[in-house]
């Protein structure tokens, strides 16, 4: 099952013109079952999007495990999930380079209990709506494109699966979406795709069809380099200014700051600087932001704002 390239012009007289393209994936396959019980042995959990093929990382099987580590005693969030290179001795190392979001369980499934189900995701993944209707789960997320980075713009999406014993797995394809690196505006809507499946379950002895529908929007975005907080009081005037890095930042309005105008400077692949002004009150404690350093995709990074 291929995505087949998404190409953009952009019309040089209309240059405010919008293009979304929508490339959906569907696959109503039922995951493998068991036949004794018709209870399925894996389900459908969420997607990972790389930003390189994986295709030489499966196994014989078509399935690349990912490596749990244990974080917490909470019973709610007890693993963070890594999909990892491996040495020539097996070894596992660095990351791979991408973004996930699945909804798993922090057991291995019983056919006859009802699990706790948590979402995982990565700071690639952001503005997220998520709802559960009795165990059918729907997903839409968004992952912020670099357009400020030169060369190929390719990622590979795979799906996520677990199995009945608890394991987190991807499963292979030749699935790639191609975007064009074209200057666009900041924001620019480049399209999206999803995959939706259908499980079979048996939760308190009673069967059931469950599943997962994830739908995944792309967007462009040209990454911050910097930020200037510039502080506000009640008259409109400007009582202090300071400048930050562009990462996690914490900052301490004064106390008769009213407000706060976030500046932020990007660089387009011109390297040329474009600016983004964004109003800050004091009902808000937080600022978000998109940075990259040399990745085709953008994280979601956060300024604290702590009011007095």
């Amino acid at each position: 099952m291929k995505i087949s390239k998404i190409n953009f012009t952009k019309n040089l007289i209309k240059i405010t013109l919008l293009l979304l393209i929508t490339l959906t994936i569907t696959s109503c396959t039922l995951a493998n079952e068991n036949s004794n019980s018709g209870i399925s042995k894996e389900k459908f959990i969420g997607v990972f999007i790389s930003t390189k093929s994986l295709h030489d990382k499966f196994n014989e099987d078509g399935n690349f495990f990912a490596n749990e580590d244990i974080l917490s005693l909470d019973p709610n969030e007890l693993y963070h999930y890594r999909f990892t290179e491996k040495d020539e001795q097996g070894i596992d190392g660095k990351s791979i380079e991408g973004a996930y979001y699945f909804i798993a369980s922090n057991e291995a499934i019983a056919e006859s209990e009802d699990k706790v189900y948590n979402n995982k995701f990565t700071n690639e993944i952001t503005e997220k709506h998520y709802k559960n209707d009795k165990g059918n789960y729907c997903v839409e997320c968004t992952v912020h494109i670099n357009n400020a980075k030169k060369g190929d713009m390719i990622v590979y999406p795979y799906r996520v699966y677990q199995n009945n014993t608890g394991k987190v797995y991807l499963k292979n394809n030749t699935d790639s979406i191609n975007f064009s690196n074209k200057d666009m505006e900041n924001g620019f809507e480049l399209g999206a795709f999803s995959y939706k499946e259908e499980y079979a379950s048996d939760a308190f002895g009673k069967k059931n069809k469950q599943g997962l529908d994830i739908r995944v929007n792309f967007v462009y975005e040209i990454p911050t380099k910097k930020i200037k907080v510039l502080e506000m009081n009640d008259k409109d005037e400007l009582i202090g200014k300071n400048e930050y890095e562009a990462s996690n930042q914490i900052i301490k309005p004064k106390n008769d700051v009213e407000y706060l105008i976030i500046e932020e400077e990007k660089v387009n692949k011109n390297k040329k600087s474009v600016f983004k002004r964004s109003i800050v009150n004091k009902n808000s404690k937080h600022a978000y932001f998109y940075t990259s350093e040399n990745s085709i995709l953008c994280e979601k990074s956060v300024l604290f704002i702590e009011w007095k």
